[in-house]
Protein backbone atom coordinates (compact mmCIF):
# COMPACT_ATOMS: atom_id res chain seq x y z
CA UNK A 1 0.00 0.00 0.00
CA UNK A 2 1.16 3.53 -0.71
CA UNK A 3 -0.17 6.94 0.34
CA UNK A 4 -2.38 7.24 -2.74
CA UNK A 5 -4.01 3.87 -1.98
CA UNK A 6 -4.66 4.97 1.60
CA UNK A 7 -6.36 8.16 0.41
CA UNK A 8 -8.72 6.12 -1.78
CA UNK A 9 -9.72 4.07 1.28
CA UNK A 10 -9.78 6.92 3.78
CA UNK A 11 -13.53 7.54 3.96
CA UNK A 12 -14.37 3.86 4.33
CA UNK A 13 -11.55 3.35 6.85
CA UNK A 14 -12.73 6.15 9.11
CA UNK A 15 -16.34 4.97 8.78
CA UNK A 16 -15.28 1.46 9.83
CA UNK A 17 -16.56 -0.01 6.58
CA UNK A 18 -13.39 -1.72 5.30
CA UNK A 19 -12.96 -5.47 5.31
CA UNK A 20 -10.57 -6.66 8.02
CA UNK A 21 -7.71 -7.35 5.60
CA UNK A 22 -7.94 -3.88 4.03
CA UNK A 23 -8.18 -2.27 7.47
CA UNK A 24 -5.04 -4.13 8.54
CA UNK A 25 -3.20 -3.03 5.39
CA UNK A 26 -4.11 0.61 6.06
CA UNK A 27 -2.94 0.32 9.67
CA UNK A 28 0.36 -1.29 8.66
CA UNK A 29 0.96 1.54 6.21
CA UNK A 30 0.11 4.18 8.82
CA UNK A 31 2.53 2.58 11.28
CA UNK A 32 5.34 3.47 8.92
CA UNK A 33 4.00 6.71 7.43
CA UNK A 34 3.63 9.71 9.68
CA UNK A 35 2.10 11.80 6.91
CA UNK A 36 -0.76 9.34 6.44
CA UNK A 37 -1.25 9.06 10.22
CA UNK A 38 -1.70 12.82 10.35
CA UNK A 39 -4.12 12.75 7.40
CA UNK A 40 -6.24 10.04 9.05
CA UNK A 41 -6.19 11.78 12.43
CA UNK A 42 -7.11 15.12 10.89
CA UNK A 43 -9.92 13.65 8.78
CA UNK A 44 -11.27 11.69 11.77
CA UNK A 45 -11.25 14.84 13.89
CA UNK A 46 -12.99 16.81 11.14
CA UNK A 47 -15.73 14.18 10.83
CA UNK A 48 -16.28 14.21 14.60
CA UNK A 49 -16.56 18.00 14.63
CA UNK A 50 -18.92 18.04 11.66
CA UNK A 51 -21.20 15.51 13.35
CA UNK A 52 -21.48 17.81 16.35
CA UNK A 53 -22.77 20.71 14.27
CA UNK A 54 -26.47 21.44 14.57
CA UNK A 55 -28.63 20.32 11.68
CA UNK A 56 -29.85 23.14 9.53
CA UNK A 57 -33.13 23.46 7.72
CA UNK A 58 -33.54 23.45 3.97
CA UNK A 59 -31.68 26.03 1.95
CA UNK A 60 -33.63 28.93 0.51
CA UNK A 61 -34.57 27.96 -3.07
CA UNK A 62 -32.39 30.63 -4.68
CA UNK A 63 -29.33 29.50 -2.69
CA UNK A 64 -29.95 25.85 -3.60
CA UNK A 65 -30.31 26.74 -7.28
CA UNK A 66 -27.08 28.76 -7.24
CA UNK A 67 -25.22 25.95 -5.47
CA UNK A 68 -26.49 23.34 -7.93
CA UNK A 69 -25.38 25.51 -10.88
CA UNK A 70 -21.93 25.92 -9.34
CA UNK A 71 -21.53 22.18 -8.71
CA UNK A 72 -22.92 20.97 -12.04
CA UNK A 73 -19.61 21.14 -13.97
CA UNK A 74 -17.82 19.26 -11.20
CA UNK A 75 -20.43 16.56 -10.67
CA UNK A 76 -21.30 16.10 -14.35
CA UNK A 77 -18.29 17.12 -16.42
CA UNK A 78 -18.73 17.22 -20.19
CA UNK A 79 -17.31 14.20 -22.05
CA UNK A 80 -13.79 14.66 -23.38
CA UNK A 81 -13.62 15.98 -26.93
Amino acid sequence: MNCEDLLRLLVDYVAGELRVEHRHTVEVHMAGCERCRVVVQTYTHTVRLARQLPRCGPLPPEVEARLRRALEPVLNPPPPA
